[in-house]
């Protein structure tokens, strides 16, 4: 699916915006029976290491503690040239 059309993006930067996302995820529930939900966030760095920026270190803890309140795992990818970065946490 395309990013929400209130995202904000630039050459360096890009927020994901929320419109229709709360729509697309009751579908999704609805048609799997529930069974799929939130996984998680892949995002790439063009250019730049794979490492995470502290931007991407706030964001991991924060679905953490979310999905963890749910007894829901989440995994966190960046992509860059070095290589693919992959972080989860049960």
């Amino acid at each position: 699916d395309p990013a929400p059309i209130d995202s904000i993006s630039s050459e360096t930067s890009f927020i994901r915006g929320i419109a229709g996302t709360e729509e697309r995820i009751k579908l999704i529930q609805e048609r799997t029976f529930g069974q799929v939900t939130y996984l998680g966030e892949w995002h790439s760095h063009t250019g730049r290491s794979n490492a995470p920026s502290t931007t991407d270190d706030k964001q991991f803890k924060i679905q953490v503690d979310e999905l963890h309140k749910e007894n829901l795992p989440f995994v966190q990818l960046i992509i860059s040239e070095e290589g693919i970065f992959v972080r989860g946490k049960e």
